[in-house]
């Protein structure tokens, strides 16, 4: 149950929402925003695909981590609305994002959109999500663990950490079934 410290409500625990599940959602958040980290794994598909030089996909990937580290929007949405909404919001841009660089890279839908810096702008959309679900699960749980707050932020960035990995192995397993 939340605490009152001073004028602001600390927490965003109920009674029917209890810490350890906003801690286990906040891992999955997590894990789910370090989606950039695993850019590695498609970039040579990407580089083909697009017939691009390797210093284009550099750009592309710079490009990205700019849009990923700008964070200030999902900051001032989490004030302001609350983790579960900027969740929901972050959900929405990595969709939106990931889907029409999917239309441009993978079909033939968006053939006009192919250049590089096209590319890098959608992948800068879909980077920006992973500072908006970062935020969600970072300071939900840093509300409902106040005397704990380095433990949980190191577990956390610890399913961020593992994301490009469970990324690079669900790859290598789809590789073998096509």
């Amino acid at each position: 149950v939340s605490q009152r410290l001073g004028d602001r409500t600390m927490g965003v625990c109920t009674p029917t929402r209890n810490r350890w599940v906003t801690f286990s959602a906040g891992v999955y958040l997590l894990m789910a925003s370090g989606h950039p980290y695993g850019f590695g794994v498609f970039a040579g598909p990407l580089k083909h695909s697009l017939g691009c030089t390797q210093r284009q996909l550099n750009y592309i990937s710079s490009i990205g981590n700019l849009g990923a580290y700008i964070g200030i929007f999902a900051g001032l949405s989490c004030d302001k609305f609350g983790p579960s909404l900027t969740a929901i919001i972050g959900s929405v841009i990595a969709l939106v994002g990931y889907l029409l660089l999917w239309g441009v890279v993978a079909t033939d839908a968006l053939p006009n959109l192919r250049e590089p810096w096209i590319v890098a702008l959608l992948f800068a959309l879909a980077c920006q999500s992973s500072s908006w679900l970062d935020t969600a699960g970072v300071s939900a749980n840093l509300k409902n663990f106040p005397g704990q707050r380095g433990r949980v932020v190191g577990l956390l960035k610890t399913g961020l950490g593992l994301c490009s990995s469970v990324i690079a192995q669900v790859r290598m397993a789809l590789t073998v079934f096509t």
